[in-house]
């Protein structure tokens, strides 16, 4: 019986090491749980928001940062590069954001934040993940 004990905890311990998480992409802490996301999140990291333009960089199946905390109230520029290989996208649908961007290039959109997390996602590989969050000062 000690053999699949011990086959059992090896196993915990690969799924552990395969399973994405924040302190793999960038050492940052994980996205709160104030964030609004649930199931599947490619998390690639946390971090504080600097300014009212933020960067966000879309690698294939997931957004870094993941989550930024402290964002200001009110319009908010979202700098998005697609540095993977395929088509992603970034929608926000309560504020009508759906938005490709290619390969290699980047876009910049416009969202406005008020007292509760914006989320966003990829709208091709969002069950994948590749999902985030913009949460507000306070």
């Amino acid at each position: 019986m000690a053999a699949p004990r011990a086959r059992g905890a090896q196993l915990l311990t690969l799924a552990t090491l395969l399973t994405p998480t924040a302190g793999a992409a960038n050492g940052s802490q994980g996205c709160p749980a104030a964030s609004g996301l649930r199931g599947n999140v490619a998390d690639h990291g946390t971090a504080a928001a600097s300014g009212s333009k933020l960067q966000i960089q879309a690698g294939d199946s997931f957004f870094a940062l993941t989550c930024q905390t402290g964002v200001q109230a009110g319009t908010v520029t979202l700098v998005v590069h697609n540095s993977g290989k395929i088509l992603h996208n970034l929608s926000v649908p309560g504020q009508g954001v759906d938005k490709d961007v290619v390969p290699g290039q980047t876009i910049t959109v416009q969202v406005k934040i008020g007292g509760k997390a914006l989320p966003f996602f990829c709208k091709y590989h969002r069950t994948s993940g590749m999902v985030g969050s913009l949460l507000p000062q306070g």
